[in-house]
Formats: structure tokens, sequence, C-alpha cells
């Protein structure tokens, strides 16, 4: 009943469906990030920033995609995210300022 529900409101609410394909895609990198900050720990922070720097550069180029794809909510985060330079790492600010145009 949950399955047909979900689908059913996935097909009639666009949103619906943005945020489901959103999550669908983020959650696991979510999850990956929560991984690497769990067990770097115990470990340097030049360990940790490496560790860190490794994920941004596989992820972000997919965040782009991400965004790009779901267009609206999602344009307008990372280009208000493009003006938070202190806390967005730079693989994400690249593209996020790209946004802007």
């Amino acid at each position: 009943a949950l399955g047909v529900s979900v689908c059913a409101g996935a097909y009639f609410d666009d949103g619906f469906r943005r945020s489901l394909a959103f999550w669908g895609q983020a959650f696991p990198i979510y999850l990956h990030y929560e991984f690497v900050h769990q067990t770097t720990k115990n470990k340097t922070d030049e360990e940790i920033a490496a560790a860190f720097d490794k994920l941004h550069n596989f992820y972000a180029p997919i965040a782009k995609r991400i965004c790009l794809d779901l267009r609206g909510f999602y344009l307008k985060t990372a280009q208000l995210a493009s003006t938070i330079t202190s806390t967005v790492p730079p693989q994400y600010m690249e593209w996020c300022t790209e946004m802007q145009d």
C-alpha cells in the first residue's frame, strides 16, 4: 500500500517526484560523507582533509548534475551556496558560482 501511495504521489505531484529524485541520489552521498566522518575521527587533520578532499572531488560533479537535472529550488540553493564562501568546499564552490550566470 505504501509503495502504491509513493508511486501515485510521484506520478501526480511534480514536487514530490523531484524530492524523491533528489533524495534517491543525495542520501547515498550523505551516507558516504558520514561514513568518512566516523572513520576519520582519530586521524590527523591532514588525513581528514585528504579524505574529505577525495569525496569532494568525486561528488561535486555529481551534485552539479543533480542540480542541473532538477533545476528550480536546487539551482537556487546552489546560487545561495556560492555566496557562502567560508563553508562551501572549493570543489563545490567552482560550479555553484557558475550557477550565478
